[in-house]
């Protein structure tokens, strides 16, 4: 018999500072670099992990080329996959403590990558070394895969199939408990305007994540300042109007959330570009937007609306920036597990006219597993078995993981029901306790699995 609580005591200080280390990487994907692509710090921060997998918990490990990374234990053809990333969204504003430097407050951590995803991967290395060090009989190998860059497409993953086979069955942990049975379709556009008399524009920090601010410069005088202050006043955003010789400068700040989510968040780009419109500012641009993008974010103006008894249609601008006298900006669009996503590209693309050009950047197929097979079945029991709550049940998620990578792998953790640990927002944290409470989580999870044959 294991005694987990035990183990988690002797380990909490280590587990914590290891979650510390890895907090203090600023690995955001960046400009590929020799040896590096997705940058220097992305790399260190993979070589640092797989340095803790090794030497604080006795993990075998492999570096794939610093795309990504594993760490493992046991033998047998099969493997029992765990897929987490180590990458992630750029910081944004608002916060109240350092972002790559994780604080204790209240029980908590805060810090960018304390919940996705970085509290799961140090939580998942304990996993397996307590299981290691229980002695139980493997009879499969499980793979602690560690990502590079999951926050940009996956190709991170792409590059793990290419030298490494898939996994039998795996978790990533990623998501929510109890389990994700279903993810969205998820399609990533840009679009480019050719026509505006905006002077420059830049918003949004992450392409999947709600913008929370917006900054935008355009000619003295083109538009009433009363009407925009009230227009965004009402909607409980802030305005800052400077005017300068050669422009007004405006800065609006709303609420940032992840773009799976809009309902929680305010896109300060968004609201800007419909406030600009109440206030009479006279722009193809902002014309062209208003009437495609509106402020409930459900796709409904680019003819993209749908829901089903999973959920609905989420249609989120991220980012936005001026080029060369043109403007771009990105569309996060999240579509119901029961939908065609690529029905949705092609009426997506159907929005463009001779003055508007839009890119499908990255796209990805829903995944769906009936909640009855074993793969949701074992999870679901694994997670009732430790928590006790019987209530909650298998989610079908707008955020996308690393699950559509593989061929029979579904979320599972990290996130506990009813808990908004602000991830892609400011402050965002992981509970100690739920930390530790991970842990126990993930090894029943994997004990699960290998009764699967």
């Amino acid at each position: 018999m294991i005694d987990i609580d035990n183990i988690l005591a002797k380990h909490k200080d280590k587990l914590i500072d290891n979650l510390k280390t890895l907090v203090s990487f600023n690995s955001v994907v960046s400009k590929q670099e020799p040896d590096a692509p997705f940058g220097s710090i992305n790399k260190a921060c993979l070589l640092k992990a797989l340095e803790i997998a090794k030497e604080d918990y006795g993990l075998e490990v492999k570096n794939l080329d610093s795309y990504c990374g594993f760490a493992q234990i046991g033998h047998g053809k099969d493997i029992i996959g765990i897929v987490t990333h180590l990458d992630v969204v750029p910081a944004g504003n608002g916060w109240t403590t350092p972002p790559f430097e994780a604080t204790i407050k209240n029980n908590k951590i805060y810090g960018r990558g304390t919940s996705d995803d970085k509290g799961a991967t140090v939580a998942c290395m304990l996993a397996l070394h307590i299981i290691k060090k229980a002695n139980i009989p493997l009879h499969k190998r499980i793979r602690l895969i560690m990502g590079c860059a999951e926050e940009v497409g996956a190709l991170d993953m792409k590059y793990y199939l290419q030298k490494e086979k898939d996994f039998t069955i795996g978790f990533t942990p990623d998501g929510n408990f109890p389990c994700v049975h279903g993810e969205k379709g998820h399609i990533t556009a840009v679009f480019n305007v050719y026509q505006t008399h905006i002077l420059d524009i830049s918003g949004g920090t992450a392409t999947n994540a709600c913008a929370d601010k917006c900054t935008i410069k355009v000619v003295n005088n083109s538009f009433d300042k009363h009407k925009l202050k009230e227009f965004l006043k009402e909607r409980q955003l802030t305005v800052e109007i400077k005017e300068q010789e050669d422009g007004t400068i405006i800065h609006t700040t709303g609420l940032g959330s992840h773009a799976s989510t809009p309902e929680l968040g305010k896109n300060a780009i968004t609201f800007l570009m419909h406030g600009l419109k109440y206030a009479q500012f006279n722009d193809y641009f902002v014309d062209y937007y208003c009437s495609h993008f509106n402020l409930n974010s459900d796709g409904k103006l680019l003819g993209m609306a749908c829901k089903d008894k999973y959920g609905t249609l989420t249609c989120v601008n991220g980012t936005i920036e001026m080029k060369q006298n043109n403007i771009s900006f990105s569309v996060d669009i999240r579509v119901p597990v029961t939908f065609n996503t690529e029905e949705k590209i092609t009426k997506l693309l159907s929005n463009q006219t001779d003055k508007v050009k839009i890119e499908i950047i990255n796209f990805e197929k829903s995944l769906y597993f009936d909640p009855e097979q074993p793969i949701v079945n074992k999870l679901l029991t694994a997670y009732q078995t430790v928590s006790k709550d019987y209530d909650s049940k298998p989610l079908v998620l707008g955020g996308g993981t690393y699950a559509k990578s593989f061929h029979n792998c579904i979320a599972y953790g990290c996130s506990f029901p009813k808990e908004n640990n602000h991830i892609h927002e400011a402050d965002e944290f992981v509970s100690i306790d739920e930390l530790l409470l991970q842990v126990k989580f993930y090894i029943a999870g994997i004990l699960a699995l290998l009764d699967i044959n």
